[in-house]
Protein backbone atom coordinates (compact mmCIF):
# COMPACT_ATOMS: atom_id res chain seq x y z
CA UNK A 1 0.00 0.00 0.00
CA UNK A 2 1.16 3.03 -0.90
CA UNK A 3 1.00 6.31 1.66
CA UNK A 4 0.29 9.76 0.21
CA UNK A 5 2.73 12.04 0.84
CA UNK A 6 1.69 16.23 2.17
CA UNK A 7 1.90 18.29 -0.85
CA UNK A 8 4.47 20.74 0.74
CA UNK A 9 6.47 17.88 1.79
CA UNK A 10 6.53 16.70 -2.21
CA UNK A 11 7.47 20.00 -3.26
CA UNK A 12 10.28 19.99 -0.83
CA UNK A 13 11.97 16.41 -2.48
CA UNK A 14 11.72 18.75 -6.17
CA UNK A 15 13.23 21.78 -4.98
CA UNK A 16 16.98 22.56 -4.97
CA UNK A 17 19.19 22.59 -1.90
CA UNK A 18 21.51 25.18 -1.02
CA UNK A 19 24.20 23.28 -2.08
CA UNK A 20 22.78 23.28 -5.66
CA UNK A 21 22.88 26.93 -5.58
CA UNK A 22 25.98 27.45 -4.22
CA UNK A 23 27.54 25.05 -7.55
CA UNK A 24 25.55 26.73 -9.93
CA UNK A 25 26.50 30.75 -8.32
CA UNK A 26 30.02 29.92 -7.59
CA UNK A 27 31.47 26.60 -8.84
CA UNK A 28 30.02 27.13 -12.73
CA UNK A 29 31.66 30.93 -12.48
CA UNK A 30 34.90 29.64 -11.16
CA UNK A 31 35.06 26.44 -14.44
CA UNK A 32 34.08 28.95 -16.93
CA UNK A 33 36.98 31.15 -15.61
CA UNK A 34 39.77 29.05 -15.33
CA UNK A 35 38.67 27.40 -18.75
CA UNK A 36 38.74 30.94 -20.31
CA UNK A 37 42.33 31.57 -18.23
CA UNK A 38 43.51 28.57 -20.18
CA UNK A 39 42.40 29.49 -23.35
CA UNK A 40 43.33 33.22 -23.57
CA UNK A 41 46.45 32.40 -22.19
CA UNK A 42 47.60 29.57 -24.43
CA UNK A 43 45.97 31.75 -27.78
CA UNK A 44 47.91 35.28 -26.70
CA UNK A 45 51.30 33.16 -26.63
CA UNK A 46 51.09 29.85 -29.06
CA UNK A 47 53.73 31.49 -31.07
CA UNK A 48 56.34 32.00 -28.12
CA UNK A 49 58.52 28.40 -26.75
CA UNK A 50 56.67 25.97 -24.77
CA UNK A 51 58.72 27.55 -20.94
CA UNK A 52 57.59 31.00 -22.20
CA UNK A 53 53.92 29.79 -22.62
CA UNK A 54 54.06 27.59 -19.27
CA UNK A 55 55.23 30.42 -17.58
CA UNK A 56 52.67 32.71 -18.70
CA UNK A 57 50.08 30.27 -17.89
CA UNK A 58 51.67 29.86 -14.16
CA UNK A 59 51.58 33.62 -14.22
CA UNK A 60 47.82 33.99 -15.26
CA UNK A 61 46.45 30.73 -13.60
CA UNK A 62 48.16 31.00 -10.31
CA UNK A 63 46.12 34.87 -9.49
CA UNK A 64 42.91 33.33 -10.83
CA UNK A 65 42.92 30.38 -8.87
CA UNK A 66 43.51 32.34 -5.74
CA UNK A 67 40.68 34.24 -6.77
CA UNK A 68 38.55 31.77 -7.18
CA UNK A 69 39.24 30.27 -4.19
CA UNK A 70 38.56 33.28 -2.23
CA UNK A 71 35.06 33.70 -3.89
CA UNK A 72 34.28 29.92 -2.76
CA UNK A 73 35.65 30.82 0.32
CA UNK A 74 33.56 34.35 0.64
CA UNK A 75 30.46 33.07 -1.22
CA UNK A 76 30.04 30.10 1.94
CA UNK A 77 28.01 32.64 3.84
CA UNK A 78 24.77 31.60 1.61
CA UNK A 79 24.62 28.61 3.49
CA UNK A 80 23.51 31.11 6.91
CA UNK A 81 20.29 30.61 4.43
CA UNK A 82 19.46 27.15 6.69
CA UNK A 83 19.01 29.05 10.03
CA UNK A 84 14.83 29.96 9.82
CA UNK A 85 15.92 33.48 11.34
CA UNK A 86 17.85 34.40 8.34
CA UNK A 87 15.80 33.18 5.34
CA UNK A 88 12.85 34.59 7.04
CA UNK A 89 14.46 38.35 7.30
CA UNK A 90 14.92 39.75 4.14
CA UNK A 91 18.10 41.97 5.04
CA UNK A 92 19.70 39.23 6.80
CA UNK A 93 18.72 37.27 3.70
CA UNK A 94 20.49 39.41 0.74
CA UNK A 95 23.38 40.26 3.40
CA UNK A 96 24.04 36.31 3.45
CA UNK A 97 24.06 35.63 -0.22
CA UNK A 98 25.89 38.81 -1.34
CA UNK A 99 27.78 40.79 1.35
CA UNK A 100 31.32 39.05 1.44
CA UNK A 101 31.14 38.00 -2.09
CA UNK A 102 30.14 41.40 -3.35
CA UNK A 103 32.25 43.67 -0.69
CA UNK A 104 35.72 41.28 -1.86
CA UNK A 105 34.58 42.05 -5.38
CA UNK A 106 34.34 45.49 -4.73
CA UNK A 107 37.73 45.44 -3.28
CA UNK A 108 39.36 44.25 -5.81
CA UNK A 109 38.27 46.58 -8.56
CA UNK A 110 38.58 49.66 -6.45
CA UNK A 111 42.18 48.27 -5.31
CA UNK A 112 42.86 48.02 -9.27
CA UNK A 113 41.58 51.06 -10.62
CA UNK A 114 43.51 52.92 -7.76
CA UNK A 115 47.06 50.86 -8.75
CA UNK A 116 46.29 51.38 -11.97
CA UNK A 117 45.87 55.57 -11.69
CA UNK A 118 49.14 55.76 -9.23
CA UNK A 119 51.23 54.09 -11.08
CA UNK A 120 50.20 55.45 -14.44
CA UNK A 121 48.82 52.35 -16.30
CA UNK A 122 45.77 52.17 -18.59
CA UNK A 123 42.89 51.57 -16.46
CA UNK A 124 40.64 50.19 -19.21
CA UNK A 125 42.38 46.87 -20.50
CA UNK A 126 43.18 46.15 -16.70
CA UNK A 127 39.47 46.94 -15.86
CA UNK A 128 38.14 44.30 -18.58
CA UNK A 129 40.22 41.53 -16.86
CA UNK A 130 38.72 42.28 -13.70
CA UNK A 131 35.36 42.71 -15.39
CA UNK A 132 36.16 39.32 -16.99
CA UNK A 133 36.93 37.57 -13.65
CA UNK A 134 34.07 39.19 -11.92
CA UNK A 135 31.44 38.98 -13.71
CA UNK A 136 30.28 35.13 -13.93
CA UNK A 137 30.76 35.41 -9.97
CA UNK A 138 27.90 38.41 -9.71
CA UNK A 139 26.26 36.84 -12.36
CA UNK A 140 25.71 33.42 -10.64
CA UNK A 141 25.13 34.58 -7.46
CA UNK A 142 22.29 37.17 -8.83
CA UNK A 143 20.76 34.73 -10.45
CA UNK A 144 20.84 31.57 -8.28
CA UNK A 145 19.43 34.62 -5.41
CA UNK A 146 16.65 34.94 -7.52
CA UNK A 147 15.99 31.80 -7.48
CA UNK A 148 16.32 30.87 -4.33
CA UNK A 149 13.84 33.66 -3.75
CA UNK A 150 10.78 32.01 -6.19
CA UNK A 151 11.67 28.67 -4.47
CA UNK A 152 11.21 29.89 -1.05
CA UNK A 153 8.05 32.30 -1.81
Amino acid sequence: MRVKRPINQQANEHSMKLSGFYRKAVFYPSLFLLVFTLVSTLLANYKYSWTETRSALLMAVIPTLIYILLMCLFSLTLFFNKIQKVKSMPVLNIASWFLLPVGYIAIVLINDIKNRVAFGFDVGQGLFYILIMTLPFVFGLGVTFKQFQKQNK
